[in-house]
């Protein structure tokens, strides 16, 4: 190694007073003659043991490697409505999704009356005249009865065009049924073959 960097050992104890079930110091220990610097190598550079505080657990997963919308410790806790996601060890949003506001709460409470939008900045007087009829996109009150028939048109299409396209279905099987039915079974006729006489 150029750098003549040997083995570095991590040694992990519980601090005084702690539970088992917290690693509160990490030690790491360099050895940097084992092996010897080679190749115009330099000697290692810094402290030869290094000690710093830990901020994970024993037997319980990090919070740093707790999945989207998740932290703490073991990763049992919620920030589901942070934006983009939360700080892993204190659940703390650098902002709040569409609906939600208070992102050193967590995002945990959700936009009041007149409030919508990331971080419920945005004001449904201003936009509707009135409060707004969700908190997410501000849609207004007033433009949701608009909508509401051709959301349920669009709903039901699915399932109209379904039931006519069985319903024509079963009409074909019926006719093709009934014309099996009519059809006349044709005799076979043998055809005359004569047999030699000898």
């Amino acid at each position: 190694m150029k750098n003549g960097l040997g083995g570095a050992h991590v040694v992990s104890r519980v601090g005084a007073g702690q539970s088992d079930s917290s690693v509160k110091d990490k030690k790491r220990y360099r050895d940097c003659t084992n092996p010897a610097p080679q190749n115009e190598g330099t000697p290692c550079e810094g402290e030869e043991k290094e000690a710093k505080e830990s901020d994970c657990y024993r037997n319980k997963l990090c919070p740093k490697d707790c999945g989207p919308g998740f932290w703490g410790e073991d990763c049992k806790f919620l920030c589901q409505n942070c934006e983009p996601d939360c700080e892993k060890f204190t659940g703390r949003c650098s902002a709040c999704k569409a609906g939600y506001k208070r992102p050193k709460e967590r995002c945990n409470v959700g936009c009041e009356e007149n409030e919508y939008g990331p971080n419920c900045l945005k004001n449904c007087t201003h936009k509707c005249g009135e409060d707004c009829a969700d908190r997410i996109h501000g849609f207004c009150a007033k433009n949701i009865l608009l909508y509401a028939p051709l959301m349920l048109i669009l709903f039901l299409t699915p399932y109209v065009l379904l039931f006519c396209l069985r319903s024509r279905d079963r009409k074909i099987q019926k006719e093709e049924g009934e014309q099996k039915s009519k059809l006349v079974a044709i005799p076979e006729t043998k055809s005359g073959s004569s047999e030699d006489s000898d």
